[in-house]
């Protein structure tokens, strides 16, 4: 296993396109001078990036209870934003 591929470039893979439009709906808001929907939807792209993150960075068994409850409320903030918003 390579540390690069595995500590710099899936990471980076899969964070980037996260942050991206994280940045692009805080652009959105700020251009159009609204809070609602662009704010609700940075929000799920941040918590998307930071279960993804903290994922990639600890080994399944350093995994606590904290993360399933993360990850289960991120997920499901996206299913609803999608299914209901977007």
């Amino acid at each position: 296993e390579s540390s690069l591929l595995h500590g710099i470039v899936l990471p980076l893979v899969a964070i980037l396109p996260l942050w991206m439009r994280f940045l692009q709906t805080l652009r959105q808001a700020y251009d159009t001078g609204k809070r609602w929907p662009y704010l609700g939807n940075a929000f799920k792209y941040l918590t998307a990036g930071l279960v993804v993150l903290y994922g990639m960075t600890h080994a399944a068994g350093e995994r606590g209870t904290w993360w399933i409850i993360s990850f289960t409320a991120a997920t499901l903030y996206q299913i609803v934003w999608d299914s209901r918003i977007d």
